[in-house]
């Protein structure tokens, strides 16, 4: 072979390998990146629960102690301190505490939480019955009283606890000092942090414009 066949050669392969690694690059060679993707918000389900997480009347998102009520929403809808996107997964309802909570439909309590530790705090997992596959859990947060065991049968509307300001909660006792209630729909019993395994809560439940001041 001539000393030119042999330069076009390798010149090929230079290009060739350049190439390769832009593919590579564009197709995540870079930075991992998040999961959690901010996504149109997905309409209502066609399923709804038999009664709503507190009281009807009190369930109003939460703004205290918030950017806005918007932060109190599911989502990518938070922001860290550099300003990057942070995501919340779950709503926050607006309650002071020692107010009951109610199983939102027939379940099975698949899991309590009864120690004041974590993030979380006290909590509830209900496993419903008759819900669809991204709605198959729901979880309770920031409990002061839990009123139902693991295993348990509840039907819809009964009490399952009471409001509180458990885990990184603590302090908000009141509506103005951001008390609320942190509640999830889930896809699994257990998902990990950010959106995955978890879905919009308000596709299963409207919220209140503004709180039934009789109620309080």
């Amino acid at each position: 072979m001539t000393m030119g066949f042999i330069k076009r050669l390798q010149s090929m392969f230079v290009k060739n390998t350049n190439a390769e690694e832009l593919r590579g690059n564009d197709t995540g060679g870079g930075a991992v990146k998040s999961t959690d993707q901010a996504e149109a918000p997905k309409p209502p389900s066609e399923y709804q629960f038999k009664h709503p997480p507190l009281k009807r009347g009190l369930n109003v998102l939460r703004s205290a102690a918030l950017a806005s009520s918007n932060s109190a929403k599911f989502g990518m809808v938070r922001k860290n301190k550099d300003g990057s996107p942070r995501a919340h997964q779950g709503v926050d309802l607006a309650i002071p505490n020692g107010f009951r909570c109610y199983a939102v439909d027939d379940a099975t309590v698949f899991e309590t939480n009864n120690s004041d530790t974590g993030g979380y705090g006290k909590w509830v997992i209900l496993k419903l019955f008759n819900s669809p596959d991204d709605c198959r859990y729901v979880f309770y947060a920031h409990l002061d009283v839990i009123h139902v065991h693991t295993g348990q049968k509840v039907k819809a509307g009964d009490v399952i606890g009471l409001t509180g300001h458990s885990g990184n909660a603590r302090g908000m006792t009141s509506i103005a000092r951001g008390g609320h209630l942190h509640f999830e729909a889930r896809k699994i019993a257990r998902p990990g942090k950010g959106l995955e395994g978890r879905t919009d809560p308000l596709r299963f439940f409207k919220v209140d414009k503004e709180h039934n001041k009789s109620l309080l």
